[in-house]
């Protein structure tokens, strides 16, 4: 803090709805700024620089807080603290946390839950900046040859492996993999093969556990929506089915918070009488990518995730793991993707690895490509209505409506298609089911080619006209059959419509689990989430069948870096540079909240670059980042 020629500090204080100090930190990073930890209030010092007037470093400070000090006061509190004594820290001492252990086992890693969450944490409190190192990943190169097929896809040794984790009684199993690895077949497989054990799969949204055919997490465990604390579930009325589980399977397990899977596991205890075992004695298969789409924390709860109780929003932060010890499995094998330079380039995009050079690759292909054959992914999915509106509302024809048949308990977020869905002759439709006679699949594309009473016909790309009948979707719920001694997935509820849904456009989140052949990704103002530019990207086969609305920009491709240490420490890998790196650049940390900034000339004058190019003054370019990335509409 000392040093240094400032014309003014500012000293602020965070406001009413504040930006969390770690998603500050990273809006700093993306503009090349170094910070470290500081105090409760955070303090701002702007050096000399011909392109930054004192109005914008005001602005610039304004943008983050509320100035209390500008000018020669600022400048004579900077002199009467300086000499007030200081607490420094010993850098030559502060070290990089301890990498957990991690136990190799052929292909599965075993680590201690807690001990990740920990060094993740310490990793944070210290200021440790993630950085676009490259480091060692999974291979995507195909393991050994496969030596069985079911239903079309290959058993890879490594679904092999994870057969063996099941049987081999495993308490605690986490399978990882990128988009395309084969996560959600290998469920299917599972079922398959251990159909007789009593399985229940859940997932954390209602279109996820239609896609598994199970239940949401909700249902099953009988939880309300706005439940927060896991000590506030109840017994179930008929604890039946929890009781006889062998094996309960989480899908898209990167979007289940920590909080949630602890009442998963306070539910589990209390009904089947087991307080003393973690999730009550049940084996737990968590399945996801962590990479993707991240747990929703609204604004007013971010503080319950970054210390108290809980370190992160994601699983691993969960209370009821933090003394267990978990096996885990990362699919390697891309079966999506058979463009292996499409596949490392989607490798970097996924973990923020030589994003410069990723990200200039894709832009190559950028508005390549008819958009009218390709179906647009959006941020938000309204946006994705309005475009899906405004192009059936522009094609000439009579328009007509199908309506769903809904009957028993089938809930409206789970909904596959349009309760009312409105066709004309030539319009953009994507299937949203498998068909039984593998006329199409979950994804496949084509256009209206005549409307029927009950039915249509449907020329796909391919130039195939098929003739498409509504088919019946079910809502399950488990269920305990007495006679049998297992547990039942009983239909509560049926959804008959069309397998069809517009698409010009669909919204990312909508896309997930998707495989298409012809992508155009709109990106609009912005990708707002972690992992959303990924999902996007990935849903296409082919490079060559990707299109660009406008070139993705490097702040695009968020990552989170918790998520990024989470897979190094389950990999047993670290960059040794990041500590003695961030730790050079840092002054000495005088506590764990707010932070130090400083500004170079060199930053300054980017910053003044950048604004003259788009338009805009510093205090606009740094707002404008800071609502895009961490301030986000959903």
């Amino acid at each position: 803090m000392r040093g240094g020629n400032y014309p003014a500090q500012f000293r602020v204080d965070w406001d009413d709805e504040p930006l969390e100090m770690r998603d500050a930190v990273r809006v700093f990073d993306a503009l090349g700024i170094h910070t470290v930890p500081l105090g409760h209030q955070a303090r701002f010092l702007v050096p000399s620089s011909p392109v930054l007037t004192g109005s914008q470093a005001e602005a610039l400070v304004n943008a983050f807080g509320r100035e209390t000090g500008s000018g020669e006061a600022a400048q004579a509190q900077v002199e009467e603290e300086a000499a007030e004594p200081e607490e420094t820290v010993d850098l030559e001492e502060e070290k990089e946390p301890n990498l957990p252990v991690v136990k190799q086992d052929g292909l599965i890693s075993r680590i201690a839950v807690g001990d990740v969450d920990q060094w993740i944490d310490a990793r944070i409190r210290s200021g440790i900046v993630e950085r676009s190192h490259s480091y060692s990943k999974p291979t995507f190169e195909n393991v050994d040859a496969p030596h069985e097929s079911d239903g079309g896809w290959s058993i890879t040794p490594e679904f092999e492996a994870v057969f063996s984790l099941i049987e081999s009684g495993d308490r605690l199993l986490f399978l990882g993999g990128r988009a395309g690895t084969g996560k959600s077949t290998l469920i299917g497989m599972i079922r398959k093969r251990f159909r007789e054990r009593n399985i229940a799969v859940v997932a954390p949204t209602g279109i996820a556990a239609l896609q598994a055919e199970g239940q949401t997490i909700h249902s099953f465990f009988r939880i309300a929506p706005e439940l927060r604390d896991p000590e506030q579930v109840q017994r179930l009325g008929d604890p039946r089915v929890v009781r006889g589980l062998d094996l309960l399977i989480v899908d898209e397990v990167s979007m289940v918070r920590a909080d949630l899977l602890d009442a998963m596991d306070r539910s589990l205890k209390l009904n089947r009488g087991c307080s003393d075992k973690v999730f009550g004695g049940v084996q737990v298969l968590l399945v996801g990518d962590l990479f993707q789409l991240p747990p929703i924390v609204l604004s007013d709860e971010r503080a319950r995730f970054s210390g108290d109780p809980y370190r992160t929003p994601y699983f691993f932060s969960a209370t009821a793991l933090q003394s267990e010890e978990m096996a885990c499995l990362e699919l390697s094998r891309v079966f999506r993707q058979k463009d292996r330079e499409f596949t490392d380039l989607l490798e970097k995009v996924r973990e923020s690895v030589e994003l410069e050079v990723g990200v200039a690759e894709l832009n190559q292909h950028a508005g390549q490509g008819d958009g009218d054959e390709r179906l647009t992914l959006c941020c938000h999915n309204e946006t994705a209505n309005q475009i899906n509106e405004k192009q059936l509302a522009e094609l000439g024809g009579v328009l007509q409506a199908y309506r769903a048949i809904v009957e028993g308990n089938f809930q409206e977020e789970k909904f596959p298609s349009l309760k009312k869905l409105e066709l004309k002759v030539g319009t953009k439709v994507m299937f949203c089911r498998n068909d039984p006679y593998e006329r199409w699949v979950n994804g496949t594309l084509g256009e209206v080619d005549s409307l029927e009473l009950e039915s249509v016909q449907v020329r796909t790309d391919s130039g195939e006209v098929l003739k498409v009948s509504p088919v019946t979707w079910d809502a399950y719920e488990y269920e305990y059959n007495e006679l049998a001694g297992r547990i039942k997935a009983k239909s509560v509820g049926k959804f008959t419509q069309l397998p069809l849904r517009l698409a010009w456009a669909v919204s990312i989140h909508k896309s997930q689990g998707l495989t298409l052949d012809a992508v155009e990704v709109d990106l609009g103002g912005g990708a707002f989430e972690f992992g959303q530019a990924y999902v996007a990207l990935s849903r296409c086969r082919r490079l060559s069948g990707l299109s660009l609305t406008r070139p993705i920009k490097e702040n695009d491709v968020r990552t989170d870096r918790r998520v990024s240490w989470f897979y190094r420490a389950l990999r047993g890998l670290i960059d040794e540079g990041d500590a003695a790196e961030a730790h050079a650049a840092s002054p000495a940390v005088e506590s764990s909240e707010g932070m130090l900034v400083k500004f170079s000339d060199e930053t300054m004058r980017k910053l003044a670059e950048r604004a003259d190019r788009e338009g805009a003054d510093v205090e606009k370019l740094v707002v404008d980042l800071v609502e895009e990335q961490f301030r986000p509409r959903w």
